[in-house]
């Protein structure tokens, strides 16, 4: 059975976006591959300038502890590889 994520039926969760933010990501997401390739390009070169690189790290580190937290709490559904493998295949021979 296709979850409701890779079937298209619902959004994947969206963390602590204020309403403006999460209308950004949802058009953003509407996109071709290729022009939300440049925006995660530019994205990333404008957070170059966020931080130390133990700052950042030290970022990503809380913001992986508090994903693993989620998934053992119930708060999120993991999706197999092989499931979203599968999806992404028949996604992109249906856009053909």
């Amino acid at each position: 059975m296709e979850s409701e994520w890779l079937s298209g039926e619902k959004q994947p969760m969206i963390y602590d976006m204020n309403a403006r933010t999460k209308k950004l990501l949802e058009e953003v997401l509407e996109l071709p591959a290729s022009d939300r390739a440049l925006i995660v390009a530019e994205l990333d070169a404008s957070l170059e300038d966020e931080g130390t690189p133990e700052e950042i790290e030290k970022a990503w580190a809380e913001e992986l502890e508090r994903r693993v937290r989620d998934v053992e709490e119930g708060h999120v559904k993991t999706i197999p590889a092989s499931e979203v493998h599968r999806a992404l295949r028949e996604r992109l021979r249906s856009a053909r």
